[in-house]
């Protein structure tokens, strides 16, 4: 599996960005990563839109594609 950017190429993520992206994995929806976060809807939404533009990625599923790519140190 080769990578379509090297992992150190992404910006760092923010710790609220990294809470957010772990629920992501775990497939939870956006009210309950609201919930669990105690945050609202449209800020998970912001958080979500962050994260996809550093990691330059089109879709949810891409973005924590990216960052297990950069977890793993592809």
């Amino acid at each position: 599996m080769s990578c379509l950017a090297a992992p150190d190429d992404y910006p760092e993520l923010s710790q609220r960005q990294l809470d957010v992206i772990k629920l992501m994995t775990e497939g939870l929806r956006l009210k309950e990563m609201a919930f669990e976060l105690g945050i609202s809807e449209g800020a998970v939404n912001k958080h979500i839109s962050c994260i996809r533009k550093k990691y330059q990625a089109d879709t949810n599923a891409q973005a924590v594609w990216r960052h297990a790519q950069r977890r793993n140190k592809c």
